[in-house]
């Protein structure tokens, strides 16, 4: 007849430990899928993309490459002619502007970065 051995301290911690690690590995799991998709698109596009919807801004700074809700963009930040600062977020795949922020300089004169 089979009997039961009972929980030793050294089983319990054994399955505590097997737990974490699979609950480790689940969780890296979820930062190692990649983004929706590839991009299509090259940083110059993006400049291009921005601009043409933006007249009379110029780029400032580098374009980076960024993940914005699983969403691969560009960011491209724009000077406009008054002195505010743009971040437009162009979407990496199909090109078209994703979001848009604005800084708006304080005091008198253009703002200085």
């Amino acid at each position: 007849m089979y009997t039961r051995t009972p929980l030793t301290a050294r089983t319990v911690v054994g399955y505590v430990i097997i737990l974490a690690l699979l609950a480790i590995s689940v969780g890296s799991m979820a930062y190692a899928v990649p983004p929706r998709h590839a991009a299509r698109i090259s940083p110059i596009q993006a400049n291009n993309i921005a601009l043409s919807n933006f007249p009379g801004t110029f780029v400032v700074g580098r374009t980076h490459l960024i993940n914005t809700n699983g969403v691969l963009a560009y960011q491209v930040t724009l000077r406009t002619p008054n002195g505010h600062r743009q971040k437009v977020n162009v979407d990496a795949y199909s090109g078209r502007i994703i979001g848009i922020q604005t800084r708006v300089p304080r005091g008198r004169g253009p703002y200085r970065y």
